[in-house]
């Protein structure tokens, strides 16, 4: 046929599987009796099944005075955007955030602090300490 790739018949509901991450991508046409095409119908979108990284390029040092502290992190995902993160002091729970999260006032002696990050997909990095 012109449009460079075999027809395949269908119905108005069709699975398609994929395999592999990255970009796919369908033509979608339509055939009368008479024999006539439609104009082709491009339907693209993109898999991925891959958590982000994150990495904590700031933080307080491991032993400090200061009862203040910030977190300065990114986020890296091969396929598509990072689109948000979570943080938690000392397990309170996550909650959004932003690279740049500051504590104020913390108490002395030890904190742990971690984030997560999500990709536009919605898959999430395993909390980065």
């Amino acid at each position: 046929n012109e449009l460079g790739a075999p027809i395949a018949s269908c119905i108005e509901t069709m699975n398609i599987s994929t395999s592999g991450e990255g970009s796919k991508s369908i033509k979608i046409v339509a055939k009368d009796r008479a024999q006539n095409y439609s104009q082709p119908l491009l339907m693209s979108w993109i898999v991925d099944q891959t958590a982000p990284d994150v990495l904590i390029n700031r933080a307080p040092p491991a032993i400090t005075s200061d009862v203040n502290a910030s977190f300065i992190f990114t986020g890296t995902d091969a396929i598509s955007p990072m689109v948000k993160f979570k943080c938690q002091l000392d397990n309170a729970g996550f909650q959004d955030c932003v690279s740049g999260v500051r504590y104020n006032t913390l108490p002395m002696g030890p904190h742990t602090f971690q984030v997560i990050g999500t990709d536009e997909a919605g898959n999430s990095s395993q909390p980065k300490m």
